[in-house]
């Protein structure tokens, strides 16, 4: 396995909607503190344009879904990526990837569910990048925070002693 960089306070969280984007009001109303309790807890926050827009069940056209991820992939700031949401069009991007490039680049943690299977599934097996199958960006707005979000960001810094993947 390629295990991507231990996660560190200071490091860069990217955000982005590789199937549905974040469009109706209640859920775009959790983004925001979602954000906030990331930066709270020392991470840098960014977004893809595609994030907060919708359009019959898709963020963006697949072309440009596959670019903004693609550019999270390519940004070394970025450590993690957090998926918005899931959705039923992942797969409508995946042809617009550059397996190839992806190949050659510092391995990423990535954390969704849903939809987000299908990115999951190829980075395990073809790519032997790990990634965890947990909530997506929006369940950082609860309070207090689960347990299981916590959890997350523990194994992607590899805080958890008795986690059995490290």
């Amino acid at each position: 396995m390629n295990y991507p960089e231990n996660l560190k306070k200071g490091d860069t969280i990217g955000i982005c909607a590789p199937s549905g984007g974040i469009t109706k009001p209640h859920k775009i109303r959790r983004l925001e503190p979602a954000i906030e309790t990331l930066k709270s807890m020392g991470y840098d926050v960014i977004e893809t344009a595609s994030v907060r827009k919708g359009e019959r069940g898709r963020s963006a056209s697949a072309e440009q879904r596959a670019k903004e991820f693609m550019e999270l992939l390519e940004n070394d700031k970025v450590k993690s990526i957090i998926f918005a949401t899931g959705g039923d069009f992942l797969c409508e991007m995946l042809d617009y990837l550059d397996f190839d490039k992806i190949k050659t680049l510092n391995p990423k943690w990535l954390q969704g569910y849903s939809d987000i299977t299908g990115i999951s599934f190829l980075f395990n097996t073809i790519l032997e990048i790990p990634n965890l199958y947990f909530q997506t960006i929006k369940d950082y707005a609860m309070r207090p925070l689960h347990k299981s979000l916590t959890d997350a960001l523990e194994i992607q810094s590899r805080k958890r002693s008795n986690s059995r993947i490290f």
